[in-house]
């Protein structure tokens, strides 16, 4: 007997029931990845929870090596925004593209895992039995010879966060808020150039438990590494004074819109 169309394809499955198509999606799991030296796009965004609109049709495009940040109040859908850029919210309608290849649109939802970028969230998590610089190791490669190459990237980014001794061999149940924060920003950013995830970058108020001027200092670094590659980075704060530090282009969500400045 003829196998089914599609039969074998273990990662291509059902996905959950939508609101577009119920039933009808599929969430895929491998298929191209974005590669480094692409845009960053959204059309058509909208999401609403409960028949709560949070975000109308919001459009945006960030070039290789743009920071664009996006700032708005608490709930003003920020996160929600940076979710579905990411593949962990299911937008009601529009589509994501990274580099040309689609993440989201009306037929499929790419797995988060599979969008070859990396995602920067308030809440840290850390593996509590690891100090901070294997914490920051994490984030290599895991290619031995790559890794053996990234030792130099994990010392780089533990200065450059400011994670240096004493703090290098402590763990992250004996680290503040913020340390906690800064770990995870090394962590996320200490592969890159080594093969790591590194078409894009999403920011979700990253170092938002840092002393402001600390956070600007800090970023500013970090952005200042990044930029070596042509890669999008999304900032989001509650901070428009942030925004207006860092972002090379600055929008603010308002009533769930994306409006520019």
């Amino acid at each position: 007997m003829a196998a089914a169309p599609g039969a074998g394809r273990r990662r291509l499955r059902p996905h959950r029931r939508t609101g577009r198509y119920p039933g009808a999606r599929l969430l895929i799991g491998r298929r191209r990845l974005p590669r480094p030296g692409g845009a960053l796009e959204a059309s058509g965004i909208s999401k609403a929870y409960e028949d709560r609109p949070v975000l109308r049709e919001v459009n945006l495009t960030v070039g290789p090596g743009q920071v664009l940040g996006v700032s708005g109040p608490s709930a003003s859908g920020k996160t929600t925004l940076v979710g579905i850029l990411a593949g962990t919210i299911d937008p009601d309608a529009g589509s994501v593209q990274l580099s040309d290849v689609t993440l989201t649109d009306d037929d499929v939802l790419v797995e988060t895992d599979h969008r070859n970028l990396m995602v920067v969230q308030q809440d840290a998590v850390l593996d509590r039995n690891h100090n901070v610089a294997a914490n920051i190791a994490y984030g290599l490669p895991k290619d031995k010879r790559r890794r053996h190459v990234g030792a130099r990237r994990v010392a780089m980014m533990m200065d450059l966060f400011e994670l240096a001794t004493p703090l290098a061999d402590s763990r992250p149940q004996e680290l503040s808020a913020g340390e906690r924060q800064r770990v995870s920003m090394a962590r996320a950013i200490v592969g890159f150039g080594l093969g790591g995830p590194e078409a894009a970058v999403l920011l979700d108020e990253p170092l938002s438990a840092v002393e402001v001027g600390t956070r600007v200092r800090l970023l500013q670094a970090a952005f200042a590494d990044i930029g070596a590659y042509p890669i999008p980075v999304l900032l989001v704060s509650h901070d428009a004074d942030e925004i207006a530090a860092l972002a090379g282009r600055r929008a603010a969500l308002v009533e769930g819109r994306l409006v520019y400045a």
